[in-house]
């Protein structure tokens, strides 16, 4: 019994006076050998080099891309264990946006969010650079993103304009946005005490109270360096 324990069935064939003879095994896993059956695949150049190209690149190289780029540390661990420096190159490449910038935006704020919301995450990575390519095409200022970047993700099959409208987004011009500053401003002193001697409230008030209209509309860098502006004044 020994002996044709796990021997596979096809390996001897059975005669009706008892005797077996060998019998070569068909093709398939229980095959000691490859099979000789097929004909050999020729390893040309061209089959080398494709098969290269679609190779990863190594971790080292990567890093190093990061840290040329400006992209803090602390984002580095996420963006290579997610192979997301391809993407992140193919947006500054393509729509010429601020490496460090997006670097953030992914090692950061999507790490954050996908940390939150694991369970509505069932597509690739490719959103990301979908994301950006339409808030180029749209003309929207980049700093949408903040608004967008959790709704895509959580939303995937949702089209990105109807997104853009559940955000309430309304196209100012940066006038429109500013010229409201001051009337902020004088009510923010009537209603506080505090003022003058705490700039640093009033700053922050003015900018949370116009920081979803100026979202792609305006950088929040520039909406700050107008209000820091408007209150230096007095």
């Amino acid at each position: 019994h020994l002996a044709f324990d796990g021997v596979p069935d096809e390996t001897r064939k059975s005669f009706p006076d008892g005797t077996t003879i060998f019998e070569r095994v068909l093709p398939g896993a229980n095959r000691m050998y490859p099979d000789t059956d097929s004909a050999p695949i020729p390893i040309t150049e061209e089959l080398i080099n494709d098969i290269t190209s679609r190779l990863p690149k190594e971790v080292v190289g990567y890093q190093k891309k990061l840290v040329d780029w400006g992209i803090p540390d602390d984002c580095h661990g996420y963006i290579l264990r997610r192979n997301l420096v391809p993407i992140i190159e193919k947006i500054i490449n393509d729509f010429s946006w601020d490496s460090k910038f997006i670097g953030c935006i992914i090692g950061h704020r999507l790490k954050r969010i996908e940390g939150r919301w694991r369970v509505f995450f069932n597509q690739d990575y490719q959103f990301l650079y979908d994301l950006v390519e339409f808030i180029n095409e749209q003309k929207l200022e980049k700093d949408i993103i903040f608004k967008l970047l959790p709704m895509a993700y959580s939303s995937p099959d949702t089209p990105l304009s109807k997104l853009l409208e559940e955000t309430r987004f309304k196209q100012l011009t940066k006038k429109d946005i500013t010229d409201n500053i001051s009337k902020l401003k004088i009510n923010f002193i009537q209603n506080k005490r505090t003022y003058p001697s705490s700039k640093y409230a009033l700053e922050n008030s003015l900018m949370g109270q116009l920081r979803n209209i100026a979202l792609g509309n305006i950088s929040l860098k520039l909406l700050s360096e107008e209000i820091k502006k408007e209150v230096a004044n007095g």
